[in-house]
């Protein structure tokens, strides 16, 4: 998992977020070709962004601490896990609002409204592609 704007306000970070997960994708990319070509591996990586309020803080001891969120946004995300395939990026609405409905480098594409386990209403998500749209299938 990966926060922006905790603990200190970033105001673009639905850009960073996004940009990020686009650097992932795109790493990860050469690493499972080079896994698939030397040991056969085939794995794939799918990322998942939500947006909204959570509670953070340390969870931990003097000798052994972790940085911990909690938050409707994060179980959100966390449920989107199910939907994201490899090599996609899916957005939840607050984050395509965030952005504007629009990236330079990124184009965006509504999917159907999902209902996520422990969501009371339908949620809008979006795949984002880096680049142009890709080509519908035939």
């Amino acid at each position: 998992m990966v926060a922006f704007g905790v603990p200190f306000i970033q105001h673009d970070a639905p850009q960073r977020a996004l940009q990020a997960a686009g650097a992932m994708q795109q790493a990860f990319a050469r690493l499972r070709a080079r896994w698939e070509a030397e040991r056969g591996i085939e794995v794939g990586l799918g990322v998942r962004i939500d947006r909204g309020q959570v509670v953070m803080g340390s969870i931990g001891a003097a000798r052994h601490m972790n940085f911990g969120l909690v938050g409707y946004a994060v179980n959100t995300a966390h449920r989107l896990v199910e939907l994201a395939q490899h090599g996609q990026i899916i957005l939840s609405e607050a984050v395509y609002v965030g952005l504007g409905g629009r990236l330079e480098g990124w184009t965006f594409e509504a999917l159907p409204p999902v209902l996520p386990k422990g969501r009371g209403e339908p949620l809008q998500i979006y795949i984002a592609h880096q680049g142009a749209a890709p080509e519908p299938a035939p």
